[in-house]
């Protein structure tokens, strides 16, 4: 069974060590020889000294949700199409703007009928008014009544509670909405189907920082169907978790400091949109390895730019 590869043989060119070697297409994606920083300049990319940089194509694994002429010319623009793609399957992250995901409502008391869950969405959040944190948990609830009253908010509650003065304010007027806007954006930034980096399957994809703040905004507000089930045999059971619900209702002493960096992070994307991108790499091995063989040691490559 192929197994996740998170680390490199130091001696990798010993035909004896039990490493497989890695087929091209299995070999890292990286840019040129330079990454863009956040002011739009470049610097040096650190992981040259490991062997020849790849540049960046399209192929079957590798798949790219930004405009690849554009990329050519310096430019990170989103893959845009006159009407997204909706795309239901196993195999691509079930969007909350598909027709697919539907939500029971009731009417009059009498009988049920199926809207569609992301109409909920924009309504919700398109007028949406944060004067305080439970403002946030009412409109998340109103298109996840599935989970209602399952759902525990008491960690976001004292986060609020802690926060006075200027900031408090400045959170729920201005990020808060900002946040709700960037994340009714969807459809339009994200409108190539998005494929899930399964295990066994090696895969890339590229991204722009814009699409994924997009995304990371809909994590926050809870809209991802089908993503919410604790049970084992759940769709997406052996996924980690997208939506932020369960981060709300964390009682641990650490909260408090995870959504400071949260606010932080969606204060920065809504005030100027970020022009960077970025790829996302499976990377997997096709034979098993015999790690009693391996005589070598072995070391991790972590790689960390900091844009400003």
């Amino acid at each position: 069974m192929n197994k996740d590869v998170r680390a490199k043989n130091q001696d990798a060119e010993n035909p004896d060590d039990g490493w497989p070697p890695l087929s091209p297409s299995q070999v890292p994606h990286r840019s040129d020889n330079s990454r863009p920083a956040g002011d739009g300049h470049h610097f040096p990319n650190a992981v040259s000294s490991f062997g020849e940089v790849r540049a960046l194509h399209p192929a079957a694994s590798h798949i790219f949700c930004v405009q690849k002429d554009a990329l050519e010319m310096g430019q990170v623009i989103p893959f845009v199409v006159a009407r997204a793609a909706d795309v239901w399957s196993h195999h691509h992250v079930k969007m909350p703007f598909s027709n697919h995901s539907m939500q029971t409502k009731t009417r009059a008391r009498m009988y049920r009928t199926e809207i569609k869950r992301w109409d909920v969405i924009k309504g919700v959040l398109g007028k949406a008014k944060f004067e305080t944190s439970k403002d946030l948990e009412s409109a998340i609830k109103e298109y996840n009544q599935k989970y209602a009253h399952l759902w525990n908010f008491s960690g976001l509650h004292e986060f609020f509670k802690q926060t006075q003065g200027a900031e408090r304010e400045r959170l729920l007027c201005c990020v808060l909405p900002g946040m709700a806007k960037l994340a009714l954006r969807l459809p339009e930034l994200c409108s190539k189907p998005i494929p899930l980096l399964r295990q066994g399957n090696p895969q890339a994809i590229s991204m722009s920082q814009e699409q994924i703040s997009c995304l990371l905004a809909n994590a926050f507000f809870c809209t991802f169907p089908h993503r919410n089930s604790m049970y084992p045999n759940s769709e997406y059971s052996t996924f980690p978790d997208i939506n932020f619900s369960r981060l709300f209702g964390n009682s641990s002493p650490k909260l408090s400091e995870k959504l400071k960096t949260i606010f932080c992070y969606f204060s920065q994307v809504t005030e100027s949109v970020p022009i960077g991108l970025v790829t996302f790499q499976r990377c997997c091995i096709p034979e098993s390895i015999q790690w009693k063989r391996l005589v070598h040691s072995m070391f991790f490559e972590i790689t960390v730019f900091l844009l400003r």
